[in-house]
């Protein structure tokens, strides 16, 4: 060393500690898995309590990442946005429906975000996605919650005291009560007896008017004679009856040679109408009854409205008037292959093409079906505010699309996605079902639409030119 010059001791040194602080920031970057291979997710809360920029990722309990950025909401309404950095290797268990939640190390220890394992039915969360979010209860909260209910119970059993040293006083006072009403009573039992005796020997010696009632002989008299009045009443109704009787007799002798004369008649009707039944079904000169020849007539009508409805179908298609119908719109959604579709004005000549990717629009069901959400019905009717001036008198088409699978997933899902938003836009928007089209393309859009491969479905308006 003591050869050594002074340049190349500095050189050493200089190097010495450059190694040195690469194997202390592999060492920390190490630790803190800042080399580590790392994608981003989003998630959204209304409060984020103590949680800052650095702290923990967790996925089902394991350290996965770090917070790396917080956004502030621009309104009162909106969240708080926390952008998440985690480890690639974590991705296969995350997915779309893996719900976030802020979490507390112990009672008072730090908070860091968890994210929970996704159902196998979910698809994954790929890089950009929003987790769904769940908020949690602090321990300050907590303990507010738990001092206004134990001040809510003090003043409950403070009432029930109160009410209690009430209803005391009140039995107190009815049982004072009660005492002074039985002595009170007791003399006015003794007194009503007395008088009840003396009324009772009145009556015998016939004072007052049930004493008269039952002393007086002409009261009496006037009793019997009230009988006899009704016994002769009963008498006079006898008769009556009997002469009511003779009556009806009379009736019967003069009256009902008309009600027979009148069903007589009835009958000689109805075998009329029989004999006419019997010739309309019965066969004439040709072997045919009026019966099978009006339904003849009628079969005869159901084919010539059919020739016509095929004459005016293959009038839309001839070559010199396809082009009149395909400008008022009549399109046969039914019959177009995707090929024709793609030659058609809807790719070359829309009036509008909006694109609706699938995030948030659509769910996988419990069998692999597509279902549309809530919120996809909110971005739907968002899509559909440059479309609907021109509704409902021009055609519009629901092109579907879906990039998972293989070819025939890709195809069914892409046709399912189609048929729910078209049968949504007409309930929703009252379109004519005729008017609206359905068109599965898998992953692929036509050339014409400017887009390699799609994910989700596309709302194409084409005009007629008179408009």
């Amino acid at each position: 060393m003591a050869g050594m010059s002074k340049a190349v001791k500095v050189g050493i040194f200089l190097v010495g500690g450059i190694v040195l602080f690469c194997v202390g920031l592999f060492l920390v970057g190490s630790r803190a898995n800042l080399f580590g291979n790392r994608y981003t997710v989003y998630a959204d809360f209304n409060n984020i309590e103590t949680i800052d920029q650095g702290a923990k990722v967790r996925v089902a309990g394991m350290d996965a990442g770090e917070i790396t950025d917080i956004q502030i909401p621009s309104s009162p309404s909106a969240k708080f946005r926390l952008k998440l950095e985690v480890e690639k290797k974590f991705q296969p268990i995350v997915r779309q429906d893996s719900v976030a939640t802020l979490e507390t190390e112990g009672m008072v220890g730090n908070v860091y975000v968890n994210i929970k394992k996704g159902s196998a039915n979910s698809p994954v969360c790929k890089p950009g996605c929003i987790l769904p979010s769940q908020g949690t209860v602090s321990m300050g909260q907590l303990m507010k919650e738990g001092s206004a209910l134990a001040g809510s119970i003090q003043s409950t059993i403070r009432d029930l005291h109160h009410r209690a040293d009430g209803v005391m006083q009140n039995l107190d006072s009815a049982t004072g009560h009660a005492d002074q009403m039985i002595k009170g009573v007791q003399p006015n039992v003794v007194h009503l007896t007395s008088n009840a005796n003396a009324i009772v020997a009145g009556i015998r010696q016939g004072h007052g008017t049930v004493g008269s009632l039952l002393t007086d002989k002409t009261m009496a008299a006037n009793v019997n004679q009230t009988i006899a009045n009704a016994k002769q009443t009963s008498a006079n109704a006898k008769e009556a009856s009997g002469k009511v009787n003779t009556m009806m007799a009379e009736v019967e002798k003069k009256d009902l040679p008309k009600v027979h004369q009148t069903v007589t008649n009835a009958d000689s009707a109805t075998q009329k109408i029989n004999k006419a039944v019997g010739k309309l079904v019965s066969p004439g000169k040709n072997k045919k009854s009026t019966a099978d020849e009006i339904r003849e007539t009628l079969d005869q009508a159901d084919r010539t409205t059919a020739n016509l409805a095929s004459d005016t179908e293959a009038v839309k298609h001839n070559f010199f008037l396809r082009g009149f119908f395909n400008r008022r719109g009549f399109y046969s959604f039914d019959t177009m292959t995707p090929s024709k579709y793609a030659a058609s004005d809807f790719v070359k000549k829309p009036r509008a093409r909006v694109w609706v990717p699938a995030e948030g629009v659509f769910t996988t069901g419990p069998n692999k079906s597509q279902q549309l959400t809530n919120a996809g019905k909110l971005i739907l009717d968002h899509a559909m505010e440059g479309l609907t001036p021109y509704l409902p008198n021009n055609p519009v088409v629901v092109e579907g699309y879906s990039t998972s699978g293989p070819s025939n997933e890709q195809y069914l899902a892409s046709r399912e996605r189609a048929i729910l938003v078209s049968e949504y836009l007409q309930q929703h928007f009252h379109l004519n079902p005729k008017w609206v089209g359905v068109m599965p393309f898998s992953a692929h859009p036509p050339k014409g639409a400017r887009k390699e491969t799609w994910d989700g479905v596309a709302l194409v308006l084409v005009v007629s030119k008179k408009q």
